[in-house]
C-alpha cells in the first residue's frame, strides 16, 4: 500500500510537473507570439516612417532646389534691370601694355543705387570684377589716335580701351558720358 500510495504520490508529482512545463511552454510561446506581433509592427512603424522620412528628405531636396533655381533667376533678372550697357571691349593693362578682352558692364552701384559704375571682368560669365570705376563728376572720357580707341580718365589712373566698332565706341563713350553727368548733378 504503501508502495501504491509513493507510486500514486510520484504519479501526481509527475503530472504537476508535466503541467508546469507545458505551462511554461505555453507562456513561452505566448510571450514569443507577441514578441513577434509587437515586432512586426515595430519594424512596419519604422519601415513606414522611413518611408515617409525619405519621401520628406526627397520633398525637401526639390524645394531646395527650386528655392536655389529661383534665387539664380532673380539675381539674373535683378542683373539685367541694373546692367544699362555691357559688352566686350579691350583693356590696355596698368603694367602690361597690351590690349587684353575684357567684359564690360555699365550698372546701378549695389551699395548706393543712385551713383552708376563701369565694371569689367575677365568674361562674361565671371561674377566677381576684376575692377570698378565710379562714375561720378571727376570722370572724364575722350577719343585717342582711331576712333575706336578712347581713354576714361580717373583720378587714380587712366584706363585705355578699345571697342570693335567706332559705332560701339560712340555709344560707350556717350553712355560713360551720360552717366558721369548724372551722378555728377
Amino acid at each position: 500500500m504503501q508502495k501504491d500510495g509513493l507510486q500514486k504520490q510520484k504519479k501526481l508529482l509527475q503530472q504537476i510537473t508535466d503541467r508546469n512545463d507545458k505551462t511554461k511552454r505555453e507562456k513561452e510561446r505566448i510571450a514569443q507570439q507577441k514578441d513577434d506581433i509587437f515586432s512586426g509592427k515595430l519594424n512596419a512603424a519604422e519601415s513606414h516612417h522611413k518611408k515617409r522620412e525619405s519621401k520628406l528628405i526627397e520633398r525637401a531636396e526639390e524645394l531646395l532646389e527650386i528655392k536655389r533655381s529661383n534665387f539664380e533667376q532673380i539675381q539674373s533678372l535683378r542683373t539685367k534691370l541694373d546692367v544699362i550697357e555691357r559688352g566686350y571691349l579691350e583693356k590696355r593693362g596698368n603694367r602690361n601694355r597690351n590690349f587684353k578682352v575684357r567684359w564690360f558692364e555699365i550698372h546701378k552701384n549695389t551699395r548706393n543705387p543712385k551713383i552708376s559704375e563701369l565694371a569689367y571682368y575677365a568674361k562674361q560669365s565671371d561674377r566677381r570684377a576684376k575692377g570698378t570705376i565710379i562714375l561720378n563728376g571727376s570722370i572724364s572720357v575722350e577719343y585717342v589716335a582711331k576712333d575706336i580707341d578712347f581713354v576714361v580718365h580717373t583720378n587714380k589712373r587712366d584706363f585705355n580701351l578699345r571697342a570693335p566698332t567706332a559705332k560701339e565706341a560712340a555709344s560707350w563713350v556717350s553712355t560713360i558720358r551720360s552717366y558721369t553727368e548724372k551722378n555728377n548733378n
